[in-house]
C-alpha cells in the first residue's frame, strides 16, 4: 500500500512537470515573431506625361525584365560591408519580386502615356507593326551598409517588328535618403522604379 501511494505521488509530480514544460513551450511559440510582407507600388506620374512628346498612337511593350539572382527570392536581401548579403527570414516580398517589378514598371510607363498604349511583353496578342519594345535588365537592386538603395539598370529600345536595336541606355540610381527599415526600403525602391519609367520614355523620345 505504501508503495502504491509513493508511485501515485511520483506519477502526479511527473504529470505536473510535463504540464509546466508544455506551458513553457506554448509561451515560446506564442511570442514568436511573425513574418512581415512588403510589396512595391506604382507611382502616379501623370503630371510628367509624355503624351505630347510621343503622341497617342505609339504602342510600347515593356519586357522581358531580368533581376539579379540574389534578389530573386521571397526573402528581402540587403547588403553589408565586404560584399556581404543578408537574407532576412522574417521580412519577405508579398509575391515573386520579379512579377511585382514588372507589373509596377508597366503601370508607371502607362501613367506617363495611357493604359491602352502600354503592355507587358511578351504578350498573348499580335502588337502593331510599328510598336516598340523595351527590355530591362536590373543588374543591382540592394540596400547597402549605409542604408541607401542602389538600382543599377540597363535597357534596350527595339523595333518590335524586326528586333532592330534603336537605343541602349544604362543608369545607376543611388537613393539620396537611407532606408532605416523594410517599409522605407520598399517605398524608396518604388520611387526609383518610377524614375526609371521616366528615363526610359525620355530615351524613347530622344530616339524619335
Amino acid at each position: 500500500m505504501v508503495f502504491f501511494h509513493m508511485f501515485k505521488r511520483i506519477s502526479v509530480i511527473a504529470v505536473l512537470g510535463m504540464l509546466v514544460m508544455l506551458s513553457g513551450c506554448e509561451g515560446i511559440v506564442g511570442t514568436s515573431t511573425p513574418t512581415e510582407f512588403y510589396r512595391l507600388t506604382r507611382i502616379d506620374l501623370s503630371d510628367r506625361s509624355f503624351a505630347n512628346k510621343l503622341g497617342s498612337e505609339l504602342q510600347i511593350g515593356v519586357g522581358p525584365i531580368t533581376i539579379p539572382g540574389y534578389a530573386d527570392r521571397p526573402q528581402i536581401v540587403t547588403g553589408g560591408a565586404g560584399g556581404l548579403l543578408v537574407v532576412d527570414d522574417l521580412h519577405h516580398w508579398a509575391e515573386p519580386v520579379h512579377d511585382n517589378i514588372e507589373r509596377v514598371l508597366v503601370a508607371n510607363v502607362a501613367s506617363l502615356l495611357s493604359a491602352r498604349q502600354v503592355f507587358h511583353y511578351p504578350t498573348n496578342f499580335t502588337p502593331a507593326s510599328d510598336s516598340l519594345q523595351i527590355d530591362v535588365q536590373i543588374n543591382e537592386m540592394i540596400r547597402g551598409a549605409d542604408g541607401k538603395i542602389q538600382l543599377a539598370v540597363s535597357w534596350n529600345i527595339k523595333s518590335l517588328l524586326d528586333n532592330r536595336l534603336i537605343q541602349r541606355e544604362a543608369v545607376n540610381y543611388v537613393s539620396q535618403s537611407s532606408a532605416e527599415n523594410f517599409a522605407q526600403l520598399s517605398d524608396i525602391l518604388s520611387g526609383l522604379l518610377g524614375q526609371l519609367a521616366v528615363d526610359m520614355l525620355n530615351s524613347v523620345a530622344q530616339s524619335r
